[in-house]
């Protein structure tokens, strides 16, 4: 799981976003349409 901040445009922080990430051994780094097929 992967944090990203969320920003307005004053540039202050209003939130943080989830990113959801799996390391395959062999294919590597997948993101979530990739993990749901």
């Amino acid at each position: 799981m992967h944090y990203q901040p969320v920003v307005d445009t004053d540039r202050v922080v209003t939130g943080v976003e989830a990113l959801l990430r799996w390391l395959h051994p062999r294919a590597g780094r997948c993101r979530r349409p990739n993990l749901f097929r």
